[in-house]
Order: C-alpha cells, then structure tokens, then sequence
C-alpha cells in the first residue's frame, strides 16, 4: 500500500518528572495505530514480535535528580524568551520531522546493571519518513 497522510503529529509542553526523566509529551494516534496493526501482522503472519511504542513522548533526558537541571533541560527545549535563541527553538521545533524506526534488540540492560553493560543496544532494520502534510490554509 502506498504512503498514507500520517495525521496529525502533536508536539506538548515538556515534563519533568521526580523521578529524574525529561519528556516531550506527544500525541501521534496514526502513528501509533500503524505500529500497533503492524505488531498484529507480523506475528499473524510470519510469525516476528514486533512490540510497538505507544507513541505518546519523545525522552529528552533521564536521570537527572536535581529539579533545577531538569529546569535548565525543560529551557532549552520551552524557551521562555522573546529573543532570537527562543525564535530559532521555536522555528526548529515548527518544521521538525519525525521517522517511523523498526529496530531489533541486540542487547538487553537494566538499571542495576547500566553503568557496567550500558544502554540497550539495537540495530535499525528499516527508517520510514513520516510525511505530513501542509493543512490549508
């Protein structure tokens, strides 16, 4: 099937949570769907795990326990002033584009074990550009 218009990608405020993450909150519903019809597919019929994201944030940071370096976080990417900084972030984040990435894990971590093993590690399988179009105006 041919690319379909993805809908609308909506891009929130930020969050900081207390237990040290910095979020972008995000709502992508066809893009979750997708994902979702394609987790459902490919177990039906070859039989391959695809576990999809829910598709409703974007992780900026984590582990970050000082409220005021999650601040200085949630700054950079909300910036609060009028001036030529806080126009470009604006302008960046107006024209930002988003893939839709199938990776397969290599390697597991966990937190126990994260300054020893590391992060997870995937390996990309394939990258599709999501297209959104222009709304009229």
């Amino acid at each position: 099937r041919g690319q379909r218009d993805v809908g609308e990608i909506s891009v929130g405020e930020v969050i900081c949570t207390k237990t040290g993450y910095i979020l972008f909150d995000m709502k992508a519903a066809a893009v979750a769907n997708f994902a979702q019809r394609l987790g459902e597919t490919s177990a039906r019929q070859f039989g391959l795990h695809i576990r999809p994201k829910a598709v409703n944030h974007i992780s900026l940071a984590c582990n970050r326990p000082s409220e005021e370096v999650r601040e200085k976080i949630r700054n950079v990417y909300e910036p609060t002033d009028s001036g030529e900084a806080g126009d470009l972030i604006r302008e960046t984040q107006a024209s930002a584009t988003f893939d839709l990435v199938l990776s397969r894990l290599i390697s597991r971590s966990s937190f126990e074990r994260f300054a020893e093993d590391g992060p997870h590690k995937f390996a990309e399988v394939a990258r599709i550009p999501l297209q959104v179009q222009d709304k009229a105006p």
